[in-house]
């Protein structure tokens, strides 16, 4: 009965505050609006390569900042690099990645100008399980000139047109223009680390850039990164350390207290010190 009695009073409350109940009841939609809202980006990005069975066992190779105390940078030269990967038998992969700075991209008549355009060793589908719809991805990674392209960029390029043994001319941020041969269409990947709308491969001289390591099954990140300090591998200053963390602490990094350069192909907010070419 005292139940019924609440429910009467309240009910007359509201009635009589029709402005208060509107207001708590939009308040309270608003909140779990953006309450289901944040879940879902959160489970979103939590799975961020769910489906990789190499997810576990890829960490990001970092040193510290020659710029700023206390700021970590994922930039390693390739001296550093294969001194890594040669010493450690912990490291079964290494995989460098790297935008290419673009400026257009040109198809007969069509241009596109907002593109990520990177490069990466041919050691790719051992961190990230790209399928090639069309074409070799293999190929596209170990010879000059060719790339490859993600579909959705794919049909905003060719259309209908499957776009195989196209050229491609390329347009970089200085006004040089170069020629590629379209090898290979990707399958999109929408829960990927890494993203890219054109890829190439790693074949010329790099001046260095992000790393990503892939360990293996048990082995110590920990470790691994005591060793690469105690052995004093060259980094950008020296007395400078490295760090090895897991691909997955990064999913919901901003970056904010950095200075850096962003690097857009990561699905999270990281920065590094130094503009490659």
């Amino acid at each position: 009965m005292n139940i019924f009695l609440n429910i009467k009073f309240i009910a007359r409350s509201w009635w009589r505050n029709k402005l208060f109940f509107l207001i708590s009841l939009l308040s309270l939609t608003v909140g779990l609006g953006c309450t289901n809202l944040l879940t879902t980006f959160f489970i979103h990005e939590y799975n961020v390569e769910k489906h990789n069975a190499h997810r576990d066992f890829i960490y990001m190779l970092r040193q510290d900042s020659p710029m700023e105390e206390g700021i970590k940078v994922t930039y390693s030269t390739p001296d550093a690099t294969t001194q890594i990967k040669e010493r450690y038998a912990e490291i079964t992969n290494v995989l460098r990645v790297n935008r290419i700075p673009v400026h257009l991209c040109k198809y007969n008549e069509t241009t596109i100008k907002q593109f990520l355009f990177i490069s990466a060793d041919s050691t790719l589908n051992h961190f990230f399980p790209y399928t090639a719809l069309e074409g070799s991805l293999k190929e596209v990674l170990t010879t000059p000139d060719k790339v490859a392209l993600d579909k959705t960029f794919a049909q905003r390029l060719f259309g209908n047109h499957s776009g195989m043994g196209e050229i491609l001319e390329i347009t970089d941020e200085e006004g040089q223009r170069k020629n590629y041969k379209v090898a290979a269409i990707l399958e999109d990947r929408p829960q990927s680390f890494l993203h890219f709308d054109l890829l190439t491969g790693m074949t010329g001289q790099s001046w260095g850039g992000p790393a990503l390591l892939k360990l293996q099954p048990g082995a110590s990140s920990l470790a691994l990164q005591e060793k690469i300090k105690n052995d004093k591998i060259p980094a950008l200053v020296p007395g400078s350390q490295y760090y090895i963390d897991p691909i997955k602490e990064w999913y919901f990094s901003t970056g904010k207290d950095s200075k850096q350069q962003q690097l857009s192909f990561f699905i999270t907010v990281m920065y590094y010190c130094f503009i490659s070419v």
